[in-house]
This record gives C-alpha cells, sequence and structure tokens, in this order.
C-alpha cells in the first residue's frame, strides 16, 4: 500500500510503500476513504504531542473514514463492510474516567491514533477495535472526517463545558477554522447568539451564512471594544477561545459579562494567561478546559450531521500524495473549515 510517513519531526512526508497492516486479536483493518487534515496533525508531525524516538517512523492522520476489510480474534462490535471513522484517544476503558464515558481523562492512556500508532494518511490502517465507530451510510466518507474532531468537539464545548443555554451570547475567537465553523453551528442549535472573530471578511461572511449573528475582523484591530459595543458593555456569557495566545485569551476573559464562563481548547507549550483574581471573584467568572470529546459525543455529533442538523465543512480536498500542499494552506489560514485526503 502506499503511506505517506514522517522520519523526522518538523520535516516533510515521504511517500512510500508499505506492507498492509496485519491485524492480530481486538483490531480491525480498514481501507481508508478519507482523512481529515487540520491543526492537530500539524503539531503532531512538530512533535508538540510527544517527541519520543519510538514514534518514528510514523504514519500520521487520526481523522480517518473508510471501510472495514478484516477484523481480528474476537471483534464482534464491527464486521467487514461497515462504514466506521476512527476515535482519537487510545484509551484504556476500564479506568473510573472510562467507565464514566469521560475517555479524554483515561488514567492509563496509551496515547493517540497518528501518534503511538500509524494512521490513515495510507491505503489501510489498523486499529483497535475500541477506536472505530459507525455512522450513517447518507453521510459521505469525506463529510464524516469532520465528525470525530470538529463537531464531536464543538458538542462537548456547548453541551458538557460551556452547557449553553438558550438566548445566551457566545464570543468565538478563530471561528473560520475546522472547530470554529462547527461550533458556530452548534452554539445556533443550543439557541445561542454568535459572535464570530477571525482575520479574514470573506472567511466571516461564509460564518455569518452558518449563523453568526455577529461578525468581527480581527485584523483591523483588538476585538475586545468591539465585543463590549456590541453587547452595550454588558459582555458575554461565553467565550471560546480557539487561537489560544495569551492576548487573545486575556481579551476574551475581559469580554465576560459576571457569571461568564471562558473555555479554553488550545495547548500550546510556553503560553501563559493573564487573570485577575479580583476580576473573578468579583464578576464570578469560570475558567473551563475542555479536552477533545468522548466516544458517546462522537456519537452524538454523527447523528447532528445525519439529522441535517449540523452541515461538515470540508473546503479542500487532494489527494495521498499531495497532502503537504494541504498543510501548508492549513498553516497560513487558506482552509475555511477543514481539509482532507481522498484515496
Amino acid at each position: 500500500m502506499q503511506a505517506m510517513v514522517l522520519h523526522r519531526w518538523g520535516k516533510n512526508l515521504q511517500l512510500e510503500d508499505r506492507a498492509r497492516p496485519c491485524v492480530g486479536a481486538g483490531e480491525v483493518q480498514v481501507r481508508v476513504k478519507a482523512c481529515g487534515v487540520g491543526a492537530t496533525t500539524l503539531n503532531i508531525l512538530r512533535g508538540d504531542l510527544g517527541k519520543s524516538q519510538h514514534h518514528l517512523p510514523r504514519i500520521p492522520g487520526h481523522e480517518v473514514t473508510g471501510e472495514v476489510v478484516e477484523v481480528g480474534e474476537g471483534v464482534t462490535r464491527v464486521a467487514p463492510h461497515d462504514r466506521v471513522l476512527a476515535y482519537f484517544y487510545l484509551n484504556c476503558g476500564r479506568c473510573r474516567f472510562c467507565l464514566r464515558g469521560q475517555e479524554p481523562l483515561c488514567r492509563r492512556l496509551r496515547g493517540y491514533v497518528g501518534l503511538d500508532i500509524d494512521g490513515g494518511y495510507a491505503q489501510y490502517v489498523k486499529l483497535p477495535a475500541s477506536n472505530v465507530l459507525g455512522f450513517a451510510k447518507t453521510i459521505s466518507f469525506v463529510e464524516a472526517t469532520a465528525i470525530g474532531d470538529a463537531v464531536a468537539t464543538a458538542y462537548h464545548v456547548c453541551h458538557s463545558r460551556a452547557q449553553l443555554k438558550l438566548g445566551e451570547r457566545v464570543l468565538i475567537v478563530g471561528a473560520c477554522g475546522r472547530v470554529g465553523v462547527h461550533l458556530t453551528q452548534m452554539a445556533k442549535l443550543f439557541g445561542a447568539e454568535v459572535i464570530a472573530v477571525d482575520t479574514s471578511e470573506e472567511r466571516l461572511e461564509r460564518v455569518k451564512a452558518l449563523g453568526a449573528e455577529e461578525t468581527i475582523d480581527a485584523a483591523a484591530g483588538p476585538f475586545e471594544p468591539v465585543v463590549k459595543t456590541l453587547t452595550r458593555r454588558r459582555g458575554v456569557q461565553v467565550a471560546v477561545d480557539l487561537v489560544g495566545t495569551s492576548a487573545t485569551l486575556a481579551s476574551c476573559a475581559n469580554s465576560l459579562c459576571a457569571g461568564g464562563r471562558l473555555i479554553v481548547l488550545t495547548t500550546f507549550p510556553n503560553v501563559t494567561m493573564s487573570l485577575s483574581p479580583v476580576q473573578c471573584v468579583l464578576n464570578e467568572l469560570t475558567v473551563l478546559g475542555s479536552k477533545y470529546a468522548s466516544k458517546r459525543d462522537v456519537v452524538e455529533a454523527g447523528n447532528l450531521v445525519r439529522d441535517g442538523k449540523i452541515k461538515p465543512i470540508v473546503s479542500q480536498t487532494v489527494p495521498l500524495e499531495q497532502v503537504e500542499v494541504l498543510h501548508e494552506r492549513v498553516r497560513t489560514h487558506q482552509v475555511m473549515g477543514m481539509g482532507a485526503i481522498v484515496l
């Protein structure tokens, strides 16, 4: 089979011929149909999620969709010809967090698809059977690349972390990215009003078409004063920072009203956040981290896509051998929503 392989952190991938992976007990072999390309994969390629030499060489790609070809001994949840997508975390399934359906907090986490085991930048991938989830036949393989991460993360933010309520205002910073475009739709589905922030008027117009009431071009200057103007200086109930710099985190916190919630998703090393204890106490602010999504979140995300309530935004696709071109487009913010490779 053909695969794109990482041999050195931060370097380009190499197109190689590899043997098809053989399944063992509890594993499945999947014929890859599409694989999402986004910021998390770029972080993995740089080594931001771990740089141990046992990781290399590695086939990246965790937003995998495809068709089951073969199952190993003991696998009963899926069968050949099933349409599946991959779940990112290699969780244990037995700790107290996994048993409560909080797989991202697994205490015996074995790593990530596309980093600790080979991922979907290949014609075939081998995955633990517990890391594949089905999706509806009415959803294309390309559309389904958005479900397991971008849509599921948006659902996790709105449902579990922010616990959005009808009529609340939510500020989304980085609204044109792969999570942002789906979070805009999800927040609207939960009954919130969206103020979308990004750096391209053209892309912000598309976010407005997805339901954002107001848009702010951050390239024109700080967004915090504009938020205050739009909200008559009251601020928003929820601010979600998908950019994750010290400046955007501070501006998000300062954009909150009394009782507001700041949702933090990014994990860039060496980024710190300055937040006054007085501000937190007097306004009873809440800061919440949000880590990816549970398997239940992924299933719920798939149901929302199946029912037409959330539209996957996969705006650019390339064949496997051209994935580095797509990487560069993602790095330079030329992709609206998501990109994907198609096999």
